[in-house]
């Protein structure tokens, strides 16, 4: 009785036991293939070092382009640098070359006035007050000797006439005024000679030394100047030079990568 009940359970657990047989015997295969398929998916995408060296790479790739973009704008500064330097060159010569006509001008003219004073000027004024003074001196003797001779022609009988008394007093007067005006004269001739002249002259002759040390200055300004400029040309054109020799370089190693 017992082995007829449990019968029909054991051939139905036999049964079934071929489809888990097939099961169990496949799954490794289906593990394999999905470890194939996963490895092979490994293959045909970058791992996780591979994309992060390729990300380095980008990164360096954009820090170099970015340093050759930064040397050809400073080569381009510099190259502007450099033609802005010669043109204030230009400038500066220009005008230090006025400056040192001008300086010349100055100097040439302050000789030129020194020398016409020593030779002319200063002769002339001497001579024209020694004209004067001597038209006062020959004025107070003129009158002298008028006074003289109206006093011998009028006599001393006659002086009571008011003719000859106003002939006389007229003439006493104009005696006084040429004797004042010949005093005044002799003064003014005497500061002329010892002031006046002498003063002018030494003011002309300080003239002259200031212009010919403005002269020199001038030209010395004028080499400093150049020499300045032609420095800060050079600096320009050695940073051109530089700028370019990290530019080939910068193109060499892009070349030799």
């Amino acid at each position: 009785m017992h082995l007829r009940s449990t019968l029909p359970l054991l051939l139905s657990l036999l049964a079934a036991l071929p489809g888990c047989v097939l099961a169990i015997g496949n799954r490794p295969d289906q593990e394999r293939w999905d470890e194939e398929g996963w490895e092979v998916e490994q293959e045909d995408g970058p791992s996780s070092d591979a994309r992060g060296a390729d990300e380095g790479e980008e990164r360096e790739k954009g820090d170099e382009d970015k340093e050759r973009r930064k040397l050809d704008q400073d080569l381009d500064t510099a190259r502007q640098r450099l033609e802005l330097a010669r043109l204030e060159t230009q400038q500066a010569r220009i005008e230090a070359q006025q400056e040192v006509a001008s300086a010349e001008l100055a100097l040439a003219k302050a000789e030129a006035d020194l020398a016409h004073f020593v030779s002319e000027e200063k002769p002339r004024r001497l001579r024209a007050g020694e004209l004067s003074l001597q038209d006062s001196q020959d004025s107070v003797r003129e009158t002298e000797e008028e006074l003289a001779q109206l006093q011998m022609m009028y006599g001393e009988e006659e002086l009571a006439d008011a003719t000859a008394e106003i002939v006389l007093s007229r003439t006493k007067r104009r005696l006084e005024r040429a004797r004042v005006r010949l005093q005044l004269e002799e003064r003014e001739l005497a500061a002329l000679r010892e002031h006046e002249l002498p003063w002018e002259q030494k003011d002309k002759e300080a003239a002259l030394a200031e212009a010919r040390v403005k002269l020199e200055s001038a030209r010395l300004s004028a080499q400093a100047s150049e020499m300045q400029r032609r420095l800060e040309e050079q600096e320009a054109q050695q940073e051109i030079e530089e700028l370019e020799e990290k530019i080939r370089e910068s193109a060499s190693q892009d070349k030799n990568a």
